[in-house]
C-alpha cells in the first residue's frame, strides 16, 4: 500500500508580469537525476505533474496551474514512468514495475486524500513497445506484434482494467512501416503529442502516429505522393483505413529524386512534396481528404507565400549552436530538401492562425530537452525503448537544416501576410539560456487555452511555472 502525504505547499509565490504568471515551490533535490512530467484532464482544464528523482515521486495537482494537493510515495529501483489520466477526481499512474513484471500503478483519490497501489499482469511477451498516450481520461499504450505484423493497443480507464484492439497489416504496408535491421526488421514509429514545436527529428519521421479525440491515426509517407492513414476509433472499436493522393498533373517527380512528407495538426494535414525543379505546400481537409490550398513555386521563382527568410543552420563544417545564414534562391531549398529529406510541421499560435515551418532536415548530432531515449523494461522480453517524458518540451536540435515560416489561417488554409512572432519553444528558450535544467525536467502544456511552461531550477531547487 502507498503512503500517501498530503502536504500544503512549502512555499508558493504568485507574480504578475506582463500577463505572465510564475509559482515556485521548493523541492530540494540535488542532482540531475529528476524526472518532471505533466498530464491534463480531458478538457484541459486541470494538470497534474509527475517529479521523480531515483527512490520517490511527488504527485502535485494543478487547477489553475496552483498546486491544490500533493502525495508523496515510493519509487522501486529502476522504475520508469508510463504515464497517466485524471478521471472521476482520481488521479492515475503508470509504471513499469522496474525489473518486475507487469505493471506497478497507483491511484491518487482527491477527495479522501488516499492513496493506492495496484499489481495488473500485463505481459506482451514477443510483442515491442512502441509507445504510449495519456489521453486525459484514459491511458494507452501500443505495440508490434512482429512475427504477424499485428498491431496492438491497449486502453485503460482505470488502474487495473483495460481493452485490447489487434489489427493485423498487409505485408505491404508492414514493410511499408518496418525498416530493415541487422538480425531482423525494426519498428521507428514517432508520436506526436506535443504543444508548442515539435521536434524536427520527429516531425522528419515518414511514419507518425497521432491521437485525435478518441482515435489514433497512423500516418504513412512511404508511397510517392500518397499519405496512407490508419484509423483506430477506440471507443467503437473499429479500424478504418485509406490514401490520400497529392500527385496531380501539373507536379510530378521521377523517383528516387523526389521526397514527401507531411504532418497532421486538429482537422486539417499539411503536406510538402519537392524534386529538383519545384515543391510545394498543400493543405488538405483531414477527414474528407480534399485539398483545400496549394502553394507551388519552381527552382528559380520566389516563394511568394514564406512569411520569413531560408534560413540555414549548421551550414558548412560549422557545428556551432545558433549558427545560422540565409539562403537567397529557392533552387538551394530544393537541393537540401531532396538530399536530406523534407520536413513540415504545423504550430497553432495565440491568435488562432497556424504557422507551418517547410524545409529539409540532416541530423548531424542531437542534444537538450524534451526527453531521451532509455531502455524499456517490464513490458515483455526486450521492450522497446521509452519515450520520456511526458509533457516533453523540445529544443532545437543541431542540425543541418534549411527552413522558412508561412503564417495560415486555421479554417481556411489562406496564407496570410505579415510579420510573424517568435514561437513559444523560442521564446521559452531565451526565457531559461542561463537556467540549469536537468535534461528530462523541463514540460510545456496548454490550460484553458494558455501555455504553460514547467521545469525544475537544479541550482535553486525549486520546481516553476510559467506562463507564456
Amino acid at each position: 500500500m502507498y503512503r500517501s502525504l498530503l502536504t500544503l505547499c512549502l512555499f508558493s509565490v504568485t507574480i504578475l508580469h506582463a500577463q505572465q504568471i510564475t509559482e515556485e515551490q521548493y523541492i530540494g533535490w540535488r542532482g540531475n537525476r529528476v524526472e518532471l512530467h505533466t498530464i491534463t484532464d480531458k478538457n484541459k482544464q486541470n494538470a497534474c505533474s509527475f517529479l521523480l528523482n531515483p527512490d520517490s515521486i511527488r504527485v502535485m495537482y494543478l487547477e489553475g496551474m496552483m498546486i491544490k494537493k500533493q502525495f508523496t510515495v515510493p519509487r522501486k529501483p529502476y522504475e520508469k514512468l508510463y504515464g497517466g489520466f485524471i478521471n472521476n477526481n482520481k488521479i492515475y499512474l503508470f509504471l513499469d514495475n522496474g525489473n518486475g513484471p507487469g505493471l506497478h500503478n497507483g491511484v491518487f483519490d482527491l477527495a479522501t486524500d488516499n492513496s493506492s497501489e495496484v499489481q495488473v499482469p500485463f505481459e506482451t511477451k514477443r510483442e515491442k513497445l512502441i509507445d504510449r498516450f495519456s489521453c486525459g481520461d484514459h491511458f494507452v499504450t501500443f505495440t508490434f506484434n512482429k512475427k504477424n505484423s499485428e498491431f496492438i493497443i491497449y486502453d485503460f480507464h482505470d488502474a487495473e482494467k483495460f481493452t485490447t484492439m489487434q489489427y493485423k497489416f498487409s505485408e505491404e504496408v508492414w514493410q511499408d512501416i518496418s525498416n530493415d535491421g541487422f538480425f531482423s526488421r525494426s519498428v521507428k514509429i514517432d508520436k506526436v503529442d506535443v504543444e508548442g514545436d515539435c521536434s524536427l527529428d520527429i516531425a522528419r519521421n515518414p511514419k507518425k502516429i497521432y491521437l485525435v479525440n478518441d482515435t489514433l491515426h497512423l500516418l504513412l509517407n512511404n508511397k510517392k505522393g500518397k499519405t496512407n492513414v490508419f484509423s483506430f476509433d477506440l471507443r467503437n472499436q473499429k479500424v478504418d483505413s485509406r490514401i490520400i493522393n497529392h500527385l496531380n498533373d501539373s507536379i510530378t517527380y521521377p523517383s528516387p529524386s523526389y521526397v514527401q512528407n507531411s504532418f497532421l495538426l486538429r482537422n486539417k494535414l499539411y503536406y510538402t512534396q519537392a524534386g529538383p525543379d519545384s515543391f510545394e505546400v498543400q493543405v488538405i481537409d483531414f477527414p474528407t481528404g480534399n485539398i483545400l490550398q496549394r502553394y507551388k513555386t519552381g527552382k528559380d521563382d520566389e516563394i511568394s507565400f514564406k512569411n520569413t527568410p531560408i534560413i540555414q543552420e549548421g551550414g558548412g563544417f560549422s557545428f556551432i549552436r545558433g549558427t545560422s545564414r540565409e539562403l537567397d534562391k529557392t533552387r538551394q531549398l530544393l537541393r537540401k530538401m531532396v538530399n536530406g529529406g523534407a520536413v513540415i510541421e504545423a504550430t497553432p499560435n495565440e491568435k488562432g492562425q497556424v504557422e507551418i515551418m517547410v524545409g529539409s532536415y540532416k541530423q548531424m548530432s542531437s542534444g537538450g530537452g524534451g526527453g531521451m531515449w532509455m531502455p524499456g523494461a517490464g513490458v515483455g522480453a526486450g521492450a522497446a525503448p521509452i519515450y520520456i517524458p511526458t509533457g516533453g518540451f523540445y529544443r532545437e536540435t543541431w542540425s543541418k537544416s534549411a527552413r522558412f515560416k508561412m503564417l495560415l489561417d486555421a479554417g481556411t488554409g489562406e496564407h496570410l501576410n505579415g510579420e510573424m512572432d517568435r514561437s513559444v519553444n523560442e521564446k521559452i528558450e531565451d526565457y531559461t539560456k542561463d537556467t540549469k535544467i536537468p535534461p528530462e525536467a523541463e514540460n510545456l502544456i496548454q490550460v484553458n487555452g494558455r501555455y504553460y511552461y514547467t521545469y525544475y531550477d537544479r541550482e535553486g531547487r525549486k520546481l516553476m511555472t510559467r506562463q507564456f
